[in-house]
Parts: structure tokens; sequence; C-alpha cells
């Protein structure tokens, strides 16, 4: 009699099963994404208190994962609850580590590429959002260089892209403002890859308000970006990753040209500048080989060259980097091949049939 009285539970659980399965796998992996966001917010705190041990982590998922209502249903708590420790730990840890083994996320030559990119047209900083401090990493560009941009969020693997205008010219910009992000995705590549010019103290700032959790805008320390370079000439020249950042660079603020005056033939040009961006512009010259000197313009300091020798080892540098340009630049680039290897007055610069 025992068994047939189990018999029929049994059965209805199984139809119940059949039926209403995809349902409740679906809410399972919801339960699992709600607990992973949630995590993920006590692990950067632990993180950044130096916290993060396997004590911690069982610590945090008692006495916290539990305890507080996170919106979630007491049932899915209690369902969870039933799993072993170390299936619980294993899905909590999803998010803690990048197992993502893309190449093009984990790419260093690119990751070197962005840092340099960044220098010219990226920014960290923090604003005021009603009484709260908001931490904000951008890169903005030119509309037309929207793909650029894709193919950076999906190398980071996070951000949102966004459009507007200014001063009557439409921009597209990428930015992550999730703490989360930055501290487990942004602050490492630059802890890996420092910038060489003096917007590394504006990262040092960010970096230390963000680890430090200042969430009222009150408490953020007043910062204005030093003048003075970060390093010096030769201090950058020494940098290993210099070449794959100055590729991103020049992706950034480097511009390829040619125009006539009162010439028979056209005259190729390259051109570079920083603000407030002596040493590194005097690390560029030396680098690829440029006859010229930087000057000031405004507060820019600007590299310009014409030299047949310098178009050649600029063209060298290009070809021989690992790292390549990649966007609206690389069309630009490949326009100015072009047109020096169909112009006689460059008739012995060797550029290359393929980028």
């Amino acid at each position: 009699m025992s068994m047939l009285f189990y018999r029929k539970p049994l059965k209805k659980i199984s139809t119940f099963v059949a039926n209403f399965f995809p349902h409740l796998l679906w809410d399972f992996f919801y339960l699992i994404t709600v607990l992973q966001n949630k995590v993920k917010k006590m692990y950067t705190i632990a993180q950044s208190a130096g916290l993060v041990t396997n004590k911690c982590k069982t610590i945090l998922y008692k006495n916290i994962f539990i305890k507080n209502n996170w919106g979630a249903s007491p049932f899915y708590l209690k369902f969870f609850s039933f799993y072993p420790s170390y299936l619980q730990m294993s899905l909590i840890n999803l998010r803690f580590y990048n197992t993502n083994t893309n190449p093009q996320r984990l790419n260093s030559k690119d990751l070197m590429w962005f840092v340099g990119f960044v220098e010219a047209d990226g920014w960290f900083s923090i604003n005021k959002n009603g009484k709260y401090a908001k931490y904000e990493f951008a890169v903005e560009l030119s509309k037309r260089d929207i793909q650029l941009l894709y193919k950076i969020k999906s190398m980071l693997g996070v951000g949102s892209v966004t459009f507007c205008t200014h001063d009557g010219i439409e921009l597209a910009r990428l930015k992550i403002s999730s703490k989360t992000d930055l501290i487990s995705i942004i602050i490492p590549i630059f802890d890996k890859y420092n910038m060489l010019t003096n917007k590394h103290y504006d990262f040092i700032h960010f970096k230390s308000c963000l680890l430090n959790n200042i969430v009222y805008y009150q408490d953020v320390p007043l910062y204005t970006r030093p003048i003075d370079s970060f390093l010096k000439t030769e201090e950058i020249l020494k940098v290993l990753y210099f070449d794959c950042w100055l590729v991103g660079f020049i992706e950034a603020e480097g511009c390829f040209s040619t125009y006539v005056e009162k010439q028979i033939y056209e005259t190729a040009s390259f051109e570079i500048s920083q603000t407030n961006g002596l040493e590194i512009m005097l690390a560029i010259k030396k680098r690829l080989g440029i006859s010229a000197n930087p000057y000031l313009y405004e507060s820019n300091y600007k590299l310009k060259t014409t030299s047949i020798r310098s178009i050649q080892n600029v063209i060298h540098f290009l070809k021989q980097t690992p790292a390549k340009l990649k966007g609206y630049k690389r069309a630009q680039y490949l326009k100015w091949w072009h047109s020096i290897r169909a112009n006689p007055k460059y008739i012995n610069v060797n550029v290359p049939f393929k980028y």
C-alpha cells in the first residue's frame, strides 16, 4: 500500500515538471543572474579591502546573501539553498573571474593600443549626481568612426554607445559607469599598461576615489591635473609597450594628408599633437625618426613632417608594429599610401602593398 501511495504523487510531479520545467529553468537562470549582480557589488567592496579569500566568500554568502532581501521570492532562496555548497559557490563565482577565452578580448597588443587611444580621446571623470559621486570612463569620437567604438566595446565586453552633438558636430561615445565593470575590467588594464602623459594623474585620482568607495560627491578630494608630464622623454622611450601604445595614439591624434603648394606634385604630410605634451612629442619624434621639432600652438604641442625620409620612417613603423590602425584612420592611412605610391616625388619610398 505504501508503494501505491507514493506512486501517484510522483506521477503528478513528473507531469508538472514536464509541463512547467522550461519556465522553472528560465526562473532559475534569472535567479542566478540576480545573484551574480548582487554578489559582484559585495565582491568589489571585499576586493578593495583585500579580503577576497575563500573564507570571505563563504562568510559573505551565509551572512549577506540569505539575510538580505533582494526582491527574489522566498521560494527561490529556499530552492537555491538545497544545492550543495560547492555548487553554490561555483555559481556565485561565475562573474568573479573572466573565463572568456576569446582572443579578441585577451589580446595584449590591442590593450596596449587601447591605452594609447584613450590617452588622446578618452577620460576618467567623477561627476556630481545629486549628492552622490558618479564614476565614468568614456571614449568619444566622430560619428563617422562609430564602428571603431563598437570594436572597442566588443573587446572590453562592457559599456554602452550613445550619440550627442557638440558645436554642430555629431559624436559617438562609449561610456562605462558600472563600478563593478570599472573595477574588474577598466582599472586592471591601466594598472598593467600605464598611460604615459599627465592624463595618468587623472587615472590615479579616479582609481583612488573608486577603490576607497567614496559615495558622496562632497567627500571627493579636490583635484587639478598637474601640468608637468608624468614621464620624461627617455623614460617613455624605455616603456616596453610604447610602440603599440603609439599606434593607438596615432589612431586618435595622428593625421595623414597630402596638399599642393606651388608645386607640380602633391606633398605628403604626417602630423600629431597633444595638449601640454612636449615630452610625449619629443619621444614620438625620436621613435619615428622625424627630423622636425615639436612646436607650441596655443596649449597644443604639434609635430609635423613632410620630409621624405621621415615619411618612410612612419610607414616602416606602422608596418612592423604588431598593433594596427583600426578605424577611419586606417582608411585615411591607406588612401595616403596610394597617393604616395602614385607620386613620382616619392619614387624611392618603399610603400608596402599590404597593411
